[in-house]
């Protein structure tokens, strides 16, 4: 009995991976786990949220806006939605800040900050992506309000040298197309979730989905936590992904990328604050903003909001078409694709199977799928 119990497991995990699953997702969602392997077919792969989630919904060139990070800041700021505040461009030929007059080189900073005096603020690339190359530190004034240095983790160092050790790869994101580093003030956030983890700005990616009826229904919310060592709360870099109740905002558990160990986490093992059942500040203004700014992207259906929860209410840090599925759908028993879900993606076209193949299709799949990743089918496919 117990060699048919392992031979039935086996082909259900052949059937799984043959849908399109890779090895990552089998384990991220406990797959294996699963009363019956068709349950799979509730999960939106890698593979078809790229290939037709994405395509069909975000295909516009107006997913383009989000990923210019400086022209989503000064598009929302018109708007009148919350955005951190921001003191400009930064970059040698290109660099403009709010004030019209250049950013690119230390005279101009010291022209910018006279007005605000030694300020911490975060250098962000504006086609930056998971977080990367993000770099907190402060401006700081002499008497005679020129800024003559930068301190960055304790240490001290002239402007013209941090300008200058900049990494030159933070604009290979998008093709390389976007250039520059957008200076903003740090946030400092919430007391409730800085208690949490005070280390990162936390943030919350609420999911909108912009529906057949041009209604805004909310679709995923989790927020993301720091951990010691990072700059940023990002997942792919170590963060907790922590579940939030849609209704009311309360938070449940949390979870660790596997790469990073995988665990399920009710506190913050740096902090030792039990965050599962904290309320969220806000909640109400958080759903309402991202609604509102969800309207002003009608070729963008599906977006990912970045939501710093500041002392003074919610800014919108950041917003993805191409938002981490693994990251939300992590959190779900039965998957994105629920029946109420398939019924309005349906409506733009993207239908997504609710049967896995057999095992003679899985397994020539996975071999298509193995020789295709080869050296050889790469050549024939060159």
């Amino acid at each position: 009995m117990a060699s048919m119990r392992k031979s039935a497991t086996m082909l259900d995990r052949i059937r799984i991976l043959g849908a399109g699953f890779t090895k990552g997702e089998f384990e991220l969602y406990n797959f294996d786990r699963l009363s019956s392997p068709e349950l799979a077919t509730g999960f939106l792969s890698h593979k078809e949220n790229d290939q037709v989630f994405r395509r069909i919904l975000n295909g516009t060139h107006q997913k383009f806006i989000l990923e210019d990070k400086w022209v989503t800041q000064g598009f929302l700021d018109k708007c009148g939605l919350p955005v951190p505040f921001a003191y400009g461009l930064y970059h040698p030929q290109f660099g403009r800040s709010y004030d019209g007059e250049g950013l690119c080189e230390e005279k101009d900073f010291a022209r910018v900050f006279a007005a605000f005096g030694s300020k911490k603020v975060v250098f962000k690339p504006r086609g930056g992506r998971q977080g990367r190359h993000i770099v907190v530190a402060k401006i700081v004034l002499d008497d005679q309000k020129k800024a003559i240095a930068v301190e960055r983790k304790g240490e001290r160092i002239s402007l013209s040298n941090f300008l200058a050790e900049l990494p030159d790869d933070a604009s290979k994101h998008y093709g390389g197309g976007y250039h520059g580093w957008i200076v903003q003030g740090y946030i400092e956030q919430h007391e409730s979730v800085s208690r949490i983890y005070p280390g990162t700005v936390n943030t919350v990616r609420l999911v909108t989905f912009l529906s057949s009826e041009n209604k805004v229904d909310y679709h995923f919310a989790i927020i993301r936590l720091g951990r010691d060592g990072q700059l940023a709360d990002n997942w792919s870099a170590g963060g907790i992904s922590v579940d939030i109740d849609l209704n009311c905002g309360i938070l449940g558990k949390g979870i660790l990328k596997p790469k990073y160990g995988g665990r399920v986490l009710s506190e913050h093992p740096n902090s030792g604050v039990r965050f599962c059942g904290l309320q969220l500040p806000f909640w109400g203004e958080i759903l309402n903003i991202c609604a509102n700014a969800a309207l002003q992207f009608s070729g963008v259906r599906s977006i990912g909001w970045d939501i710093a929860i500041s002392k003074n209410g919610p800014l919108i840090v950041e917003a993805n078409a191409e938002w981490d599925l693994a990251m939300v759908q992590a959190h779900s028993s039965r998957g994105y694709l629920n029946p109420e879900v398939r019924s309005e993606l349906s409506k733009f076209g993207a239908t997504f199977t609710d049967r896995l193949p057999t095992v003679t299709q899985a397994l020539f799949r996975l071999g298509k799928r193995r020789f295709l990743s080869s050296r050889f089918g790469k050549y024939l496919l060159s």
